[in-house]
């Protein structure tokens, strides 16, 4: 695969170059990491994202390096006082990874959705590849007394729906990621159960807002 995603990775922001670093020491074939972390609440929701080849906008933000850094645990947490952070070199792996990689061309990675909406729970990547975009996304839990129904379903479904239409109008959109529905009855074991239209994912407003989706 060209790139995937994880959901839920319940990340704080400073936690985040060591998962990098760590994560691109095990999957050197996946030289782009990027992270969306809740800021609104510690140890909360969270989204990552892998893909193969170098994103073309970090590396132009880099001077036309790689954006792959390694630090050591002493830059880490801080070093001494009179230490000067140094830049260790790419992994030879990573590198020839990179060099091997002859799939679509990374271009750009954004969080949240269109004019910065949505980057408090960190639950939206957006890649922009060359020829299409791809948006992961952890779509928010309505709850267990649906608490968060109707915030999800008229301010983050109505704005999903406007962000990948708006992706969609430039180049072909894929859509993924823990969607947190169950659209349609053959998705639901016991969907006669009187409980389910009053369960989290399985309401008739939030399986019709994703059928509104697919449609579009």
């Amino acid at each position: 695969c060209d790139a995937m995603m994880f959901s839920e990775h319940k990340l704080n922001p400073e936690n985040v170059e060591e998962a990098t670093r760590q994560l691109k020491e095990l999957l050197p074939e996946f030289t782009t990491v990027k992270f969306a972390c809740s800021t609104a609440k510690k140890g909360y929701a969270g989204v990552c994202v892998l893909a193969k080849g170098e994103c073309e906008e970090a590396r132009k933000k880099e001077g036309g390096k790689s954006p792959m850094k390694q630090t050591s645990i002493k830059d880490m947490f801080g070093g001494g006082a009179s230490e000067k952070k140094k830049e260790a070199p790419i992994p030879t792996n990573a590198a020839a990874a990179a060099r091997r990689y002859d799939g679509p061309r990374l271009l750009k990675v954004t969080e949240g959705f269109l004019d910065g909406k949505h980057l408090s729970e960190g639950r939206a990547i957006t890649l922009e590849y060359e020829s299409f975009n791809a948006l992961f996304t952890y779509v928010p839990n309505s709850g267990q007394k649906l608490d968060r129904l109707d915030w999800r379903i008229n301010t983050w479904e109505k704005e999903c729906r406007e962000h990948l239409n708006a992706l969609q109008a430039k180049k072909p959109t894929i859509y993924g990621g823990d969607l947190n529905v169950a659209h349609l009855d053959i998705d639901i074991y016991n969907v006669d159960a009187k409980h389910i239209p009053k369960s989290a994912g399985t309401t008739p407003e939030e399986r019709n807002a994703f059928g509104v989706m697919t449609r579009e």
